[in-house]
């Protein structure tokens, strides 16, 4: 049986406290059913993060896992099949990961505090409660208001208010002593 998927209107306003860039923007993205996974979520919650020059280079959304291919992928618009970035939110093992890393330029791998066991393999990681609580109140059209202070998060949408926090990998540039930068430069 082949999975589904739906897809997602999202307008988010991100404001980075760390950094002082505020963003707004729409996007529309494929999910795979059911809508409340914690995939689901975290791939919401890394397209939101992105940066605008990323999305000058479209991201492309993989809702249906299959072997090592990226959740997201952004490729390069220079050398076209060249992929410049992978994303995965999910944990991979050491095989996938370095069988991942000679496929791309750059690889990030996001997650949820509950998938430690890889934690060493994750460049962000949320708390799993507010996974959860992003996942209770996923809907096809979403309007979330986010704000990033050193390493907490709060989404804000029409009707409610969560936050979190997350832990920052190594490509996580540290700007001085409490403020952070995602490095996705290259």
């Amino acid at each position: 049986m082949a999975s589904q998927t739906q897809l997602i209107n999202l307008w988010v306003e991100t404001t980075n406290l760390n950094n002082g860039t505020s963003e707004k923007r729409h996007i529309t993205v494929p999910i795979a059913t059911p809508t409340y996974s914690k995939k689901n979520v975290l791939t919401l919650l890394t397209l939101c993060l992105l940066p605008q020059f990323k999305f000058n280079s479209k991201p492309k959304v993989n809702p249906n896992i299959q072997h090592i291919n990226p959740d997201i992928y952004i490729q390069d618009d220079v050398h076209l099949g060249i992929d410049r970035l992978w994303i995965y939110t999910r944990s991979l093992s050491a095989s996938e990961l370095k069988k991942a890393q000679h496929k791309c330029q750059k690889l990030l791998c996001i997650g949820s505090a509950e998938t430690s066991e890889l934690i060493n393999n994750h460049d962000l990681q949320f708390n799993s409660a507010l996974i959860e609580q992003l996942s209770s109140n996923i809907q096809k059209k979403l309007n979330w208001n986010i704000l990033i202070d050193e390493e907490s998060i709060a989404i804000t949408d029409s009707e409610h208010y969560l936050s979190g926090n997350f832990i920052a990998g190594p490509k996580f540039k540290k700007l001085n002593s409490n403020q952070y930068h995602f490095d996705l430069t290259g």
